[in-house]
């Protein structure tokens, strides 16, 4: 009797540690589309309607600010790029100096190619989500 309970307790302990790993492992990924440095360009060159999240995975306040941003990309059903300025072929410093791109992390709205607003550093998710909505029907071709 006693064996049949410790192997009860072993095994839903073990489908406790499983869910947790895997519940754990979605809760970081990010909601946002990552491009390279030459897809942001690109977007720049065609003159298009984008809000974009430069990050860093280095930055602590970047890792704050993935979550917030995760939960207002949900809400809003907004699509929002995002560039890591520390991968490979992505950190170019004439590029970074004419989009004066500074701080991290960084979520700047282009409309037309050219840079409407940003907002630099940490923001709650309130500051997020308003500075996101002011620009979501832009930035997804709408009027």
């Amino acid at each position: 009797m006693k064996k049949k309970i410790v192997i009860s307790l072993l095994a839903a302990l073990s489908i406790g540690i499983i869910f947790l790993i895997v519940d754990s492992s979605t809760l970081d990924k990010p909601m946002y589309t990552n491009i390279n440095l030459e897809e942001y360009k690109n977007k720049l060159n065609n003159e298009e309607n984008f809000l974009i999240y430069v990050y860093k995975t280095s930055c602590p306040v970047c890792q704050e600010t993935k979550p917030l941003l995760n939960e207002v990309i949900e809400k809003e059903k907004v699509t929002i790029l995002a560039m890591n300025s520390e991968e490979e072929g992505n950190l170019e410093k004439s590029f970074f100096e004419k989009q004066k791109l500074e701080k991290s992390p960084t979520i700047i709205f282009y409309n037309n190619g050219i840079e409407e607003d940003r907002i630099e550093g940490y923001h709650s998710q309130k500051e997020i989500s308003s500075f996101v909505t002011k620009y979501k029907s832009k930035a997804e071709g709408e009027s």
